[in-house]
């Protein structure tokens, strides 16, 4: 418990997610960025709203040849194509990082556990008519008489 990431970290409790930098988008004025990842289990891309400069650092520590000329974010940075577990802030914003090379067998087991146990979601069919019938209609049916003419 208590696994850190990079610059940012999260409990291990929280739900882990796990997937392959696309690229980083940035802008060191607004201080705001979006760290782009397909995500491993559905294949969906995300962009995962960060903190520019800390974000960039944190690539830069794990992946090196990130940070360009005139101090600007290489776009094909070592960090593109590289594997990721991820974990997210309860405002939408990306927590922290790890590298899945880097990563412990406790932080593997996590990620992995959050798919055990849970039963396969199927399609049921949706009934025909109503879903509630009324008291008046369910009385009626029974031949009990409400006091309503026809």
């Amino acid at each position: 418990m208590g696994e850190r990431l990079h610059e940012g970290g999260f409990e291990m409790a929280e739900t882990i997610y796990k997937g392959t930098i696309q690229g980083f988008e940035g802008s060191w004025g607004s201080g705001l960025a979006q760290l782009v990842v397909k995500d491993s289990r559905t294949g969906e891309i995300k962009r995962l709203s960060c903190d520019n400069a800390q974000t960039v650092r944190s690539l830069e520590a794990a992946f090196g040849d990130t940070i360009g000329e005139g101090h600007t974010v290489n776009p094909k940075g070592a960090y593109v194509g590289k594997d990721i577990y991820y974990s997210m802030e309860s405002w939408g914003g990306m927590a922290g990082f790890q590298p899945v090379e880097e990563a412990s067998e406790a932080l593997e087991n996590q990620y992995e556990s959050q798919f055990q146990n849970k039963a396969p979601k199927t399609i049921s069919k949706k009934s025909k008519g109503w879903k509630h019938e009324s008291t008046r209609h369910a009385l009626a049916r029974k031949g009990i008489k409400t006091g309503r003419k026809r």
